[in-house]
């Protein structure tokens, strides 16, 4: 079972920063010099924010790249998580160390 994600997909606070300014995806697109298909595949979840990207947010939304990243990564470590845990809860930790040469 996997347990609810914490943290919601930065796209979400692009569509909802977008939507704040009254843009289409397309003005978002144009303004962040990206394919109107980027910001779509962004704000449903299917893609995520690169460094370059969140250059062009920081000049767009006035939010520091450095907030988009760590927002991606925070994202994509809640994800990892909870994809990860059934697997490492099943793995037997009684096994000994490894003792390096």
């Amino acid at each position: 079972m996997q347990s609810k994600q914490e943290s919601p997909h930065p796209g979400e606070l692009v569509r909802e920063l977008r939507r704040k300014n009254d843009w289409t995806v397309r003005v978002l697109g144009l303004r962040a010099g990206v394919s109107t298909k980027t910001i779509s595949t962004l704000e449903n979840g299917k893609s995520g924010i690169s460094a370059d990207l969140a250059l062009a947010f920081e000049k767009i939304f006035g939010k520091p790249a450095s907030f988009w990243l760590a927002a991606q990564d925070e994202y994509s470590l809640a994800r990892e998580r909870g994809q990860a845990a059934p697997a490492l809860y099943s793995r037997r930790c009684d096994a000994p160390a490894r003792q390096s040469s």
